[in-house]
């Protein structure tokens, strides 16, 4: 999803000589992330021998990432056993716009016993990895697949403009992924507000398919939000209809012209392994 980090995990291994230390394999083509150029990433390591046995780490613990072109580059700090699995892991944040995930391949580097250069390049190598759908979204456990969440032909409309008096809301919204339960949405904008106390709101769900949201939003009068929590999976596509109470305000005020959505969807329960 846009904006969120996920954790990008290679997999990889040496069917016909070790690692040396210092060697180095770079994962090509990670495009379209916000993490910074940087040389210490962070690397979480899960390697395993022949049999699936986990082993001793044989991978340094940062790793260096170039934004621009996308290269992660890690390197041995101790030897890579000969047909071992090497399984690391690093977290980037995704951006902020959708796009299909960049194609993917890696090159390595052993180092000579004796030290000096890197004098024995590996041929490049195309990644392949799972394609499974998340949130309802194809391609989603691809390296930097990104879709940016968003509520789709929302509504809102009220009962009465007249100040002083209960207004009864109503709003409805369509979601463009899967949204699971624990999912929170705030409603931005809700300013004038003066009357209405920050606490709980109730919601009256109605329409098809019925409330899947839990029955009470919370209003914030200083940051002038409302803040509801999803208690049932909602749909891709599904219109969604509820309504709620506030107190107008007590003197004359121009209803903001533009109420935003924002939220946080909670991530998946396993974690996702890129490529």
């Amino acid at each position: 999803l846009a904006g969120a980090l996920t954790r990008v995990t290679v997999t990889f291994k040496m069917t016909s000589c070790d690692f040396p230390p210092g060697s180095r394999v770079s994962v090509r083509g990670l495009r379209g992330s916000q993490t910074g150029t940087t040389s210490s990433l962070t690397v979480a390591e899960a390697s395993t021998d022949g049999g699936g046995s986990s082993v001793a780490d044989s991978l340094a613990t940062s790793a260096s990432f170039e934004r621009e072109y996308g290269v992660l580059v890690l390197t041995f700090a101790t030897t890579g056993t000969k047909g071992y699995s090497f399984i690391a892991s690093v977290i980037l944040t995704n951006g902020e716009d959708t796009q299909d995930a960049p194609d993917l391949n890696m090159t390595a580097s052993l180092s000579p016993p004796s030290g000096g250069a890197y004098d024995s390049p590996l041929p490049q190598l195309d990644i392949t990895g799972a394609s499974s759908s998340l949130y309802g979204v194809t391609d989603a456990t691809r390296p930097l697949r990104v879709f940016r969440a968003a509520f789709v032909d929302s509504i809102s409309d009220q009962t009465t403009p007249y100040q002083a008096l209960n207004n009864v809301i109503r709003v409805t919204i369509t979601p463009n992924i899967n949204l699971p339960a624990d999912t929170t949405f705030t409603l931005n904008g809700m300013t004038g507000l003066d009357t209405q106390d920050s606490g709980p709101i109730k919601l009256t769900p109605s329409g098809d398919p019925g409330a899947v949201l839990n029955e009470t939003a919370q209003f914030n009068q200083t940051a002038a939000t409302l803040t509801f929590l999803v208690t049932s999976d909602m749909t891709a596509g599904q219109p969604y209809y509820f309504t709620f109470i506030v107190k107008n305000p007590g003197s004359l005020f121009d209803f903001p012209r533009t109420l935003l959505f924002t939220g946080a969807i909670p991530p998946p329960s396993s974690p996702l392994r890129g490529s």
